[in-house]
């Protein structure tokens, strides 16, 4: 988590073994005691929990709001580094 700059006491991780959700009680385990075949895909997501962010974008007070021209778009000002540096690399 440290290196996508993930806080862990606001991020839930969750770990998928070809799109099926691995039982929360293996999840202290090493990924060489979970019996998994050879080549198996591990699909992580990564979601924030915290008090106080909305659910989604959607539930926002001021997602409704702006001019029509503006659709409510915040994301105008160009490419954010911080935000960019927590990107995986291609």
């Amino acid at each position: 988590l440290n290196r996508i700059k993930a806080n862990v006491a606001h991020t839930k991780i969750e770990l998928f073994v070809g799109g099926e959700l691995i039982d929360p009680a293996d999840d202290r385990k090493l990924i060489g005691q979970l019996n998994l075949k050879d080549k198996s895909l591990i699909t992580a997501k990564l979601t924030q929990i915290s008090s106080n962010m909305p659910s989604s974008p959607d539930s926002s007070s001021d997602s409704s709001t702006g001019s029509p021209g503006n659709h409510g778009n915040h994301y105008s000002d160009g490419p954010n580094p911080e935000v960019e540096s927590c990107l995986p690399g291609v």
